[in-house]
């Protein structure tokens, strides 16, 4: 991932983490809520056994 040299000073570094967290979070979000939703149908299924 080779991003345009731009120079750091400081602030797009700042820019960075942030657009990074903005786009890091709805991911980690969606992938906690699978797990939640598959522990939910996991413990359904059980209880029908």
């Amino acid at each position: 991932m080779n991003e345009p040299s731009i120079p750091d000073n400081g602030v797009s570094g700042k820019l960075k983490a942030v657009v990074y967290i903005l786009t890091a979070s709805p991911f980690l979000l969606l992938l906690h809520s699978c797990k939640i939703v598959l522990n939910i149908l996991h413990q359904k299924n059980r209880k029908k056994f």
